[in-house]
Order: structure tokens, then C-alpha cells, then sequence
């Protein structure tokens, strides 16, 4: 809500306490009052949002095959610096998936970050500062990287590690260099929060190109370049280290979702511009990446759009800037679209999924920015007030927002626990079916031809397609016993752990007339015992 000069006054603006630069009582307990004021209204809104799944056992196709420990793909998919956090963490503590210990690790770094992010931004607005931190917290890719428990707290100390680096460059001369380590070092945990960085960057601009203090048009230009340099240099430092690393243990990119070609062509732009620009208009009314998946949601990004885009024309409107500043403001205020969907331009040929644009929560903090911009001109008192209706409109908006992102969590949650009971259940029903095939022996090796099971009565309905819950991925019961971990699956939950047959015996059944002329399962004759082995036939395959 905007804040009068008496009351901006007692509240004090975190972004005018930042260490280093006082140190009198009075001080220091200003800033450990914000801090823990908004450190706790995003801790514990990220405990409502999360707390399911951090006091219940939940796999996705990913979390099931690193229990009961591990930390992901490190330096093959371009993250070497997981690897070595892995690798160390490994060695002197431990990789566990632990749901409550990760969760709890998860959301204090991004309650950490919201204090950071708050001081950067300059967010003097007690409430909507503890709107931000909880809107960093509740915010879908969250809740979809809980879903990936085993590296959850690597992934938020990359975004952690983002923002530091946005404020190092903003607050320090020769911040650029510290800057771009944070940068490098978040791109090696997980590449996707670089978006992230650039669109705080960009709300950055917009806080000091509409600031009551007077800025030109020359120094406005000098800081976006500080800020792109920043940015430039962290991705250099990230790819140069990456091919020390790829060289250093022979090692190369794989090529999952694009990883090996991030990036894109000139030919491409013009199609990935528009793709850009397309996704965020329609966010009010098209459901993208599991982030807007009821209508209110969409409603509130139209709301948040249309009343980012009224306060930039009043912000425009106002004498006090350059023509200069203009300029550049308005180049900012359409940057921002591109920033916010910036994955786009990083993996252009990649499947793109919820736990990948951390960027769009960005969208919501824009209109706060460009509110408290309104606020510090001074406005006639006419002017004012309506500030002030719009500020608690907004407020209310977020405040419902974040309350239905939990709900969205809470939801998503569910989902998938009843996605993970018929998972179970489906590989304790073809246990059962191994072990009562006719000459079944503990001691025979097993071979499944085909890739997929079809099994109708089993695809049919799955828990998923009778909600709207789906942050993305691979997160349908048939897409779990289909996916790469399925022997996970068989050994955690179901405790059964068969030897498999070579490649090359696998080959040989398969062009045998007698497993050629099986059902397919889950019908009666799918299973047998051929040669000493357990035959289980999924799907036709063709010969080469």
C-alpha cells in the first residue's frame, strides 16, 4: 500500500539499512526487523504452500531414482557447480532425499533472497514487501521443484546466489566482478534463473529511471550497461569454467532438453520474439507452464498488465524526466517481456515446463515498483488518493494470489500422491502377475520387450485428468511406469529387484517366433517363462 511521508518515515526503507554503511543500535535493529518481518511472512507461507510434501513421501519420475540419496546430473548437463557442491557435501555430510530437511532448507535461502531482493528494489511498503517475499515462495516453480526434493535446496541456492549477484552490482562500484561469480556460480546449479536476474535488473532500471531523485539520461544508460556487462560476464565465466571442467575429466554435454545447443539462431529470433511476446499477453487468458491455472490467476496477471502499463503512461507523463530518460524507460518497460520469458530465448528448442520460468513471478513486482515510483512524485492530493485505492487493490490482488498458489501447491500435492499410490499399486499388480507365470523361478533373469506398457484400463483414468492440477513434466501415472526409473519404482516401493538379461540376450528374445507370437501386456499370455527367462511383453516391436 503507499505509504505517506509520515509513515515512510517510521517504516524506514530496508534498501536504506544495507550493512556496511552504519552502525549505530538503532540502525542494526531496523534492519533485523524488516528483515525478520519479511524472512518469516515468506517462510511461513512457503510452509503452507509445501508443507504436504515435505511431511509425506512423494516421487516423480526423477525423485524416485535418486532415493534414498544423490543430488542430480552435475557436470554433463552443464552444472558443474552442482557437482562439486554434490561431491563435497557427499563426502563430508551426506545426499539425502529428505523431504522435511530439504523443504525447510529450500524455502529459508529463498526467504533469504526475498530480504535481498526487498532491499534491492528499494520496496518500501512493509506489506508489499511481505508480499514479495511470499510470492517468491508460493510461486509455482516452487512447488514443482519440491517435486524434485533430492536437489531442491542446490536449487534455490542458485537462486539465492542470483540475486546476491544483482545486488552486489547495484550496490557496490566494483560490483561487476563479485557480481558475475554469483552469476556463474547460479548458472551452474541450474541454468534456468538467469531470466530471473535479468528481469530484477530491468525493475531495477525502472525504480531509478522513475525515481523522484533526478537521474540523466547518461547515467540511467551507464547503469543498464553495468548491468548487462554484469550479466555478460557471469554467462562467459560459467561457460569458460563449464569447458575447463568438460575438458579437465572428458567429459561431454548430453543432449537433454537441449543442453548441448542452448541458445539460438539468428534465423530463429524473429519466431522466438514473437513466441515471447504472444505468451505474455495471453497470460490472462491462456494457461501456460502450470503458473495460471485458474481463472483468477488469470485475471490477476491481466490486472497486474493493465496496471503496470497505466502506471508507466502516468509515470511517462510526468515533466520531471529527460526526453532522454524516457526514452530509455520506455526501451526498459518493453525489455521486460522479453526478460521475464527469457528461457525462451536460452532453450528455443527445448519442452519448457513449470520448474523453468522463475523469471514470470517478476510480472507481479513490476507494478509494485512502478506504484511506489508514483508515490515519491508527489502527486496533488486528488492524484494521491487514487494511488492509494489502486495500492490497496493491488495488495489485495497479490494477497489472493499468493493464497491461491497455495491452494495450487496444496493441490499439486495431491495429485501427485494419489499419482504415486497407482504407480505402486500397478507394479505390485505386475509382480504379483511375474510370480504366478507358470515355471516362475526367483532366480531367472528378466527381459521386457517394448519400450511402454498400453494398458487401457490403466490409461483410461488417471487421478490427474480429473483435476487441473499439473505443474508440468512428466506427471501422469502412465508417464511414471513408462519412464526411465520404473525399476525404482520395483525395488523402493514394491521391494522386488529381478536381475535383468544383456542387451544382447534382450535382442535375441525378441526375434524369437514364440515371444513374437505373445499378448502384449496386461492380457493373459503376456508373461512367460522362455529359455530360463522371465518374458515380459509390453508392445509389438519390429524387427530391423
Amino acid at each position: 500500500m503507499c505509504i505517506d511521508e509520515k509513515s515512510r518515515r517510521a517504516n524506514n526503507s530496508l534498501s536504506k539499512r544495507i550493512p556496511f554503511s552504519a552502525a549505530d543500535k538503532e540502525y542494526w535493529t531496523g534492519v533485523f526487523r524488516d528483515c525478520r518481518l519479511i524472512f518469516l511472512s515468506a517462510f511461513c507461507a512457503g510452509l503452507l504452500a509445501h508443507g504436504f510434501i515435505m511431511t509425506n513421501i512423494l516421487n516423480n519420475y526423477d525423485n524416485i531414482t535418486f532415493t534414498p540419496g544423490g543430488y542430480g546430473a552435475g557436470l554433463t548437463s552443464g552444472r558443474w557447480f552442482l557437482e562439486i557442491l554434490g561431491n563435497t557435501i557427499e563426502a563430508v555430510w551426506g545426499n539425502y532425499t529428505l523431504p522435511f530437511f530439504n523443504g525447510c532448507m529450500l524455502i529459508a535461502l529463498i526467504s533469504v533472497s526475498a530480504c535481498i531482493l526487498v532491499s534491492v528494489l528499494e520496496i518500501r511498503s512493509r506489506y508489499f514487501a511481505m508480499l514479495t517475499g511470499m510470492l517468491l515462495t508460493v510461486f509455482p516453480t516452487i512447488g514443482c521443484t519440491m517435486f524434485f526434493m533430492y536437489t531442491a535446496p542446490y536449487y534455490a541456492l542458485s537462486i539465492l546466489l542470483s540475486v546476491a549477484g544483482v545486488y552486489f552490482t547495484k550496490n557496490f562500484e566494483r560490483g561487476i566482478i563479485p557480481a558475475a561469480v554469483c552469476f556463474a556460480l547460479s548458472l551452474g546449479i541450474y541454468q534456468a534463473y538467469l531470466p530471473f536476474a535479468a528481469a530484477l535488473f530491468l525493475l531495477l532500471l525502472l525504480r531509478k529511471g522513475f525515481s523522484s531523485r533526478t537521474i540523466s539520461g547518461d547515467e540511467l544508460f551507464a547503469l543498464a550497461v553495468k548491468y548487462l556487462i554484469s550479466l555478460i560476464l557471469g554467462v562467459l565465466f560459467y561457460v569458460v569454467t563449464l569447458r575447463i571442467f568438460l575438458t579437465f575429466y572428458h567429459a561431454e554435454l548430453t543432449g537433454y532438453q537441449g543442453i548441448n545447443q542452448m541458445g539460438f539462431s539468428l534465423e530463429e529470433l524473429p519466431a522466438i520474439l514473437k513466441s515471447v511476446y504472444e505468451k505474455f499477453f495471453t497470460l490472462s487468458f491462456q494457461t501456460q507452464y502450470g503458473i495460471n491455472l485458474t481463472l483468477f490467476v488469470k485475471k490477476a496477471f491481466l490486472f497486474v498488465q493493465v496496471l503496470s502499463g497505466l502506471l508507466f503512461l502516468y509515470l511517462l507523463s510526468q515533466k520531471k524526466q529527460s526526453v532522454s530518460v524516457k526514452i530509455l524507460n520506455s526501451i526498459f518497460f518493453l525489455l521486460f517481456p522479453l526478460s521475464i520469458n527469457g528461457i525462451l530465448l536460452m532453450c528455443s528448442r527445448s519442452y519448457i515446463y513449470t520448474i523453468m520460468v522463475y523469471g514470470i513471478v517478476a510480472l507481479f513486482f513490476l507494478p509494485v515498483i512502478l506504484l511506489e515510483a508514483a508515490a515519491e512524485q508527489q502527486p496533488v492530493r486528488s492524484i494521491y488518493k487514487v494511488i492509494k485505492g489502486i495500492s490497496f487493490a493491488l495488495a489485495l490482488v497479490l494477497s489472493l494470489t499468493v493464497l491461491n498458489y497455495i491452494w495450487q501447491a496444496n493441490g499439486n500435492c495431491m495429485t501427485l500422491y494419489y499419482i504415486n499410490r497407482q504407480t505402486e499399486n500397478y507394479f505390485v499388480n505386475l509382480t504379483g502377475m511375474i510370480k504366478s507365470a507358470e515355471g516362475y523361478r526367483q532366480n531367472l533373469p528378466l527381459a521386457v520387450i517394448g519400450e511402454n506398457f498400453s494398458d487401457m484400463t490403466f490409461d483410461r483414468y488417471t487421478f490427474n485428468s480429473s483435476t487441473i492440477f499439473d505443474y508440468g513434466g512428466k506427471s501422469r501415472s502412465s508417464d511414471m511406469i513408462n519412464s526411465y526409473s520404473r525399476r525404482n519404482w520395483l525395488i523402493h516401493y514394491v521391494g522386488y529387484d529381478q536381475p535383468f538379461v544383456s542387451a544382447e540376450e534382450l535382442e535375441r528374445l525378441t526375434e524369437k517366433e514364440e515371444v513374437r507370437n505373445m499378448t502384449c501386456y496386461p492380457d493373459d499370455g503376456s508373461i512367460q517363462v522362455i529359455d530360463d527367462v522371465i518374458v515380459i511383453k509390453l508392445e509389438e516391436t519390429e524387427l530391423e
